[in-house]
C-alpha cells in the first residue's frame, strides 16, 4: 500500500485501466511522483485536484480526490506535450 503525504493512495479501476492503456504504460511510481511533487496543480472542485508532472518525455496527468486520511485517484493520462 502506497502512502503519499502521509495519506493512503487508492487507485480506482478506471484510473488503473487508463494507466495500462497508455504507451508506454504509466507506472505507479509516476502517479506517486505527480501527486507528491507536481509541476502544476489545478483545484477543480472542493476535493477534486488535477496534478501534472513532466516525467521523461511526457506530461503525466493525475485526477484525484483528497480527503483527510486518503487520496482516491479517479483518472490518469499522459500527453507528449509539455503542459507544465
Amino acid at each position: 500500500m502506497y502512502k503519499v503525504r502521509e495519506k493512503y493512495l487508492w487507485i480506482e479501476p478506471h484510473a488503473y485501466e487508463g494507466m495500462v492503456a497508455e504507451r508506454p504504460a504509466i507506472q505507479l511510481e509516476h502517479v506517486y511522483e505527480a501527486i507528491q511533487s507536481p509541476d502544476k496543480v489545478v483545484l477543480e472542485r472542493k476535493a477534486r485536484v488535477k496534478a501534472m508532472k513532466w516525467i521523461g518525455k511526457r506530461t503525466i496527468i493525475v485526477y484525484y480526490d483528497e480527503y483527510e486520511e486518503d487520496i482516491h485517484v479517479r483518472g490518469v493520462s499522459a500527453t507528449r506535450r509539455k503542459l507544465v
